[in-house]
């Protein structure tokens, strides 16, 4: 298993990717490779491109929500304007991330490595 600071340098990458779907493949053959889980992936499986390869990488246990900010949310200036969705996990009441990103795949992706490096502290 991959060290904590490089599963959060990988979540840090992941929010701040694009919807460029070249650029997501790759960070998606990154993710799965730290978290050691395979060497090929197709793209349902690929947590960057798709919410089933996300939810995959979310640790077991752990609930996920994918959220749309509404408009207010998006004029007090907190999100970006580019930054369509927010992935969430959460395990009991403590132990919660959530990421803003491009897509919902990106955005719980993210969240998910967040988690899954808390795991290894």
């Amino acid at each position: 298993m991959t060290d904590r600071s490089k599963l959060l340098a990988l979540a840090e990458a992941v929010a701040a990717s694009t919807s460029q779907e070249a650029e997501r493949e790759e960070l998606g053959v990154q993710v799965m490779e730290a978290l050691e889980i395979a060497s090929y992936i197709t793209d349902d499986g690929d947590p960057c491109l798709s919410m089933d390869g996300a939810v995959a990488i979310v640790p077991k246990g752990w609930g996920w929500l994918v959220s749309q900010p509404n408009e207010m949310a998006m004029a007090s200036g907190l999100l970006k304007e580019d930054t369509p969705v927010m992935g969430e996990v959460q395990y009991g009441c403590d132990q919660r991330f959530t990421v803003a990103a491009a897509t919902p795949a990106l955005a719980l992706c993210a969240a998910a490595l967040r988690a899954q490096a808390e795991a290894l502290s």
